[in-house]
């Protein structure tokens, strides 16, 4: 199983990839505005967070907000399409990361485990 993470910058997917990598899960941190799946093992979490609290992040991160990437239209853009690809992706939760980085976390372990039993459900009505 690969656990793949989405979301905007500033959603934390660095810290929750690598706390799940730390507990041994094959984890790929991603970054692409397109979305698709690349192996049948993957599942997706995507952490969603409001834009205002993402641009509040990046600017601590001392990130120049100026930056095409950066502003309001593009990052509203790129959580659209991070939230549209959540409803046509089979195995995919969408994580409120405004929560704090513990409650992600065991929401993700949650997420992981009932995805995990969904997945292996559908693979055995295939069979």
């Amino acid at each position: 199983m690969i656990v793949v993470v989405v979301g905007n910058e500033g959603s934390g997917k660095t810290t929750l990839a690598t706390r799940l990598r730390r507990e041994q899960f094959q984890v790929r941190d991603h970054r692409a505005v397109e979305i698709q799946p690349m192996s049948e093992e993957e599942i997706f979490l995507i952490l969603d967070v409001p834009i205002e609290i993402v641009r509040q992040r990046l600017q601590r991160a001392g990130r120049n907000l100026e930056a095409p990437a950066y502003t309001t239209e593009a990052l509203t853009r790129y959580r659209e399409h991070y939230l549209e690809a959540a409803g046509r992706l089979p195995h995919c939760r969408v994580i409120d990361a405004t929560n704090t980085q513990a409650d992600i976390y065991a929401i993700a372990l949650n997420s992981i485990s009932s995805l995990a039993v969904q997945r292996h459900r559908a693979q055995l009505s295939l069979s």
